[in-house]
């Protein structure tokens, strides 16, 4: 559900998954809000969105409470160029009024091989 929002930068999936607190820690280290996530995800003429992969997904669930871990595989072109980057990832669930929001999320750039 969300990769598939981001792949094809539907901001408003987008704006549903993200709680009206969302907050975020980038892979820079910068605080984002949910308008901020959501503004990045617009669709730009020159860049593309080619593939986002997640793989060693593991769910912990507590209750109304759900945190999810795993690696994320982005690959993107901007004006024809691509590249890809690797992020090890952390995203909190809540569960509020019967539907799951991401309430906060951390990046970490891996290293390139």
């Amino acid at each position: 559900m969300y990769r598939d929002a981001i792949m094809q930068q539907d901001v408003a999936a987008v704006s549903r998954i993200l709680a009206d607190d969302f907050i975020a820690t980038s892979s820079r280290g910068e605080i984002r809000d949910r308008a901020k996530e959501i503004d990045d995800i617009k669709p730009l003429p020159d860049y593309k969105m080619e593939a986002f992969n997640l793989d060693d997904s593991k769910v912990r669930i507590f209750v109304d409470t759900a945190i999810v871990t795993g690696r994320s595989t982005l690959q993107v072109a901007f004006r024809g160029q691509s590249s890809t980057s690797v992020f090890r990832h952390t995203r909190v669930y809540v569960k509020r009024n019967g539907r799951w929001q991401a309430v906060a999320q951390q990046l970490t750039r891996m290293p390139q091989q």
